[in-house]
């Protein structure tokens, strides 16, 4: 047998992997849950983060406080090579591919030929660069000029491991040519740089969204799912039935090993590494709706008139619904789960896409025409598959209100439907309005039943509400102002909305003041919470009455300059960045464009380059804080309200100069 030297070994060509996308790329899960096998780190792993920064060189990997997918499918890499590898990582929650998918202050993975000729790799500072596929190709760039190259044995570039497409969902249509145009702009990107035109089609493997997640769109599934039937060398891991944390967006751990080590497996089916293919338990799903689809809204109207088919396929199987007087036709069998229909197997378009389950003879009911019927207990009706914050409404009326409580959830304990109106017994039609619990992580099944006597239903509407979306990515503050005011109140603990109400100068401070559960109208407000998207229901008005405010609301699309005037006051204006991870307000220096967003407004004079945020009072460096003038009419000086709006003459009253508190009796 032919022993290969040490000498010969190092000649090899070290492995590179690469990573990106957004949140779920970069790692949700926090380290109290990291699986007991990566609990010693890593001994070969050789690790460069280029997402904001980039120098050209690796170090050891460790574990900050949340951990990805990536980190398990380097694990097992290195217990397969048994030598040193490199690990290439570009990940950004939040970020899409498209443009105009998310905030303007995030960057994007867009590969447009003429947008990302004209912008830079994003380098933690968006004014500057604005790119993260150019963050990651440049960054493999300098990681070879620096380091890579000046391997003995060189290096080759194995995978590019994927996860995406949560923040495209507004934009869905688009995303099968950006998908598309941004894998071929990495290759072309990656094999200018090596040389090899093996890279040109360099294995792209990714996972799939969520279904469980509120940011599911099926759209940018198909897109995805095309690009990889289309596109050679491009792969995807299924992760429809992915569980999720308890935000409704990111893996959990369990799903995180599993894509992990899926990743892993396709690498080695590709032939990408030398190991054994794990074993795997597939995920799935306990719902025996996922395998169908549905329209997020829909509607039945039983009191149209039905069908011929229908009614003739009635007639035609009267052993098992025979006509009773009252209730039209009544089915003599037991069910579990199903559509109604004949026993030859004949299903009713008319209540097509409702399920129930008829333990009891005698119980499901039809009349074609007008309505259906639960005839005492012991009959369950389910619409699968609704929404978070959608709306079900139903109309019905109850035989007699002797003993009987009406329509009511079934096996809802954990709350998931929020009764809004209605919910009685009445003869009489009543509707009843249930909305499902908008906080919810993903689709559930609302089912229904009656208790005692009988109970008809003359028509069922799943609606979507007007909302206003709201997102808050990784930096966890995010500047917002609405059109319609809407309703924050389901994610109490998730977000908060505050409004600015002082700034002390002295510390170039701002003050915040949490507003409550409701949004206004064209009010600047800046949100601090978990990173999220969510969709929060409009109200129909706004009781807050906001006194202060020194953020200026930029509901439609604004350009914003560094200064501006106003009622002959001149102002320097501030926008909200993030840069080494640190998160305040940043004196314009040139225009920038915002929507659905806000910014700080300061009367010029202090003039701070960089002004930070407190959710807590803070006191002037002076112990008095306030300080009293008798003689308002001899006070010299650039006053302000506590508004920010210049007077030439303080009145009676508490006013602001050189961001102190001055008040004039």
């Amino acid at each position: 047998m032919l022993l290969m030297s040490p000498a010969i070994w190092a000649q090899e060509p070290a492995s590179v992997f690469m990573t990106a996308g957004q949140s779920n790329a970069d790692g949700r899960v926090y380290t109290n849950q990291l699986p007991s096998f990566l609990s010693d780190g890593y001994d070969y792993l050789r690790y460069a983060n280029v997402t904001s920064s980039s120098d050209g060189t690796f170090s050891e990997y460790e574990f900050g406080s949340r951990w990805a997918f990536m980190d398990v499918v380097n694990y097992y890499v290195e217990q397969a090579l048994q030598k040193e590898f490199y690990a290439i990582k570009c990940a950004y929650g939040g970020t899409a591919i498209d443009t105009a998918a998310t905030y303007s202050t995030l960057p994007v993975w867009c590969a447009d030929e003429e947008w990302i000729a004209a912008n830079n790799a994003y380098r933690g500072d968006i004014e500057t660069g604005k790119s993260l596929t150019k963050s990651l190709t440049e960054g493999f760039q300098d990681c070879v000029d620096v380091s890579l190259s000046q391997l003995d044995g060189g290096y080759d570039v194995k995978a590019i491991m994927w996860h995406q497409g949560e923040s495209d969902r507004n934009v869905s249509g688009h995303y099968y040519k950006n998908f598309k145009d941004m894998i071929n702009y990495m290759r072309q990107a990656i094999y200018e740089t090596t040389g090899d035109e093996s890279d040109l089609t360099l294995p792209f493997i990714f996972g799939t969204v969520s279904r469980n997640s509120s940011q599911y769109n099926s759209t940018v599934e198909s897109a995805q799912k095309q690009v990889a039937a289309e596109l050679e060398n491009v792969y995807y891991i299924d992760m429809r039935y992915a569980t999720l944390r308890s935000d409704g967006l990111h893996f959990d751990s369990l799903s995180t090993v599993y894509l992990g080590q899926m990743m892993y497996n396709k690498l080695v089916e590709l032939e990408l590494v030398d190991g054994e293919l794990l074993e795997v338990e597939e995920l799935t799903s306990d719902n025996p709706y996922d395998a169908l689809d549905f329209e997020q809204d829909r509607q039945w109207d039983f009191t149209q008139a039905w069908s011929d088919e229908t009614v003739d396929s009635i007639l035609a199987d009267a052993t098992h619904w025979p006509s009773r007087s009252g209730w039209g036709y009544r089915y003599t069998s037991t069910f579990d789960n199903e559509e109604l229909r004949t026993y030859g197997g004949y299903v009713f378009p008319e209540t097509a896409g409702l399920y129930f389950q008829n333990g009891i003879t005698n119980r499901a009911c039809v009349n074609p025409g007008s309505c259906i019927g639960f005839y005492s207990t012991g009959i369950y009706m389910t619409i699968p598959k609704v929404k978070p914050g959608q709306l079900i409404t139903i109309v019905s009326r109850t035989g007699n209100t002797s003993s009987e409580r009406g329509l009511i959830t079934y096996d809802d304990d954990e709350g998931h439907l929020l009764l809004l109106q209605g919910g009685v017994a009445s003869t009489s039609k009543e509707t009843n309005i249930w909305m499902v619990d908008p906080t919810l992580t993903g689709t559930v099944n609302a089912s229904f039943q009656a208790t005692g006597g009988g109970i008809f239903i003359y028509s069922i509407e799943v609606s979507t509400p007007e909302t206003v979306e709201i997102s808050i990515g990784a930096n966890q503050t995010e500047m917002f102002s609405t059109a319609q005011p809407c309703d924050i109140s389901y994610w109490d603990g998730l977000l908060s909305a505050y409004v600015a109400t002082d700034y002390i100068a002295s510390k170039d401070i701002v003050v915040l003041e949490e507003i409550g559960d409701t949004i206004p109208t064209s009010t600047g407000v800046i949100l601090i919470g978990e990173e999220c998207n969510l969709s929060a229901p409009v109200v129909a008005s706004s009781d807050i009455d906001i006194e202060t405010n020194l953020f200026v609301a930029a509901v439609e699309e604004t350009t914003v300059e560094p200064t501006e005037s106003s009622d002959g006051t001149n102002y320097n204006n501030y926008t909200l960045k993030t840069v080494d991870q640190e998160t305040t307000f940043h004196k314009l220096s040139e225009a920038t464009t915002l929507s659905s967003s806000a910014y700080l407004r300061l009367p010029q004079g202090d003039d701070a380059e960089e002004v930070s945020i407190s959710t807590e009072p803070v006191q002037e460096d002076d112990a008095t804080a306030i300080m009293t003038i008798s003689t308002p009419e001899t006070a010299d000086g650039h006053w302000y309200t506590l508004q920010g709006v210049r007077v030439s003459k303080p009145s009676k009253g508490l006013y602001l100069m050189n961001g102190r508190k001055y008040l004039f009796k």
